[in-house]
Formats: structure tokens, C-alpha cells, sequence
């Protein structure tokens, strides 16, 4: 029964390329909401359901997994976006500057 968990986790993290791909179309603060929501709708599973079913736990296993990647991967999308306009900024600011409306002007 534990290493049919383990493979279920497996299954549940193995979906990270697929919401990798997702989330780089997507603007990764909306994906983080929508993760962090979807674990407390699995974590509500697994409170209300838990004691009662193994099939809860099962759920919740999955469900977790998925959107933890996903949150994972979502915020660090987040992260490097930031980085790497940063670094845009730093090598051509005249050319950038109309583009990020939070910057400064001499």
C-alpha cells in the first residue's frame, strides 16, 4: 500500500513539464492563485474525508502534488521574469523605459 503512494506521488510530479508548458503562457500570479486555492479545496478533501475513505487520501495525494509543482513552478517563472527584465533594464534603460510604467524618470 506505501509504494502504490509513492508511485501515485510520482504520477502527481511527473505532471510538472505539462504545467510548465501551461504556465508559461499564463501570467504565473493568477496560476499561483489558482494553486494555492486548489490546495485548500484538497485539503478541505482530505479533512472532511479522511478517516472515512482511503480514496480521500488517494485524491489528496494527487491533488497536491500537482498543484505543488505547479506553484512552484509558477513562482519561479515569476522570479526570473523579474530577473531577466532587470537585467534588460540595466543594458539599454533609454530604449526600456516606456515599457515598465513603475520606473523612475529623471
Amino acid at each position: 500500500m506505501i509504494g502504490l503512494f509513492g508511485l501515485l506521488g510520482m504520477a502527481g510530479v511527473s505532471t510538472g513539464p505539462f504545467s510548465g508548458r501551461i504556465i508559461d503562457n499564463l501570467v504565473p500570479w493568477y496560476v499561483s492563485l489558482i494553486g494555492v486555492c486548489a490546495m485548500l479545496v484538497f485539503q478541505a478533501i482530505l479533512v472532511a474525508a479522511g478517516g472515512i475513505h482511503v480514496a480521500a487520501v488517494i485524491v489528496y495525494t494527487f491533488g497536491l502534488d500537482v498543484f505543488r509543482q505547479s506553484l512552484q513552478v509558477s513562482l519561479s517563472t515569476a522570479v526570473f521574469r523579474c530577473v531577466i527584465f532587470s537585467e534588460i533594464m540595466e543594458k539599454c534603460p533609454d530604449s526600456c523605459s516606456a515599457s515598465s510604467p513603475r520606473r523612475d524618470r529623471d
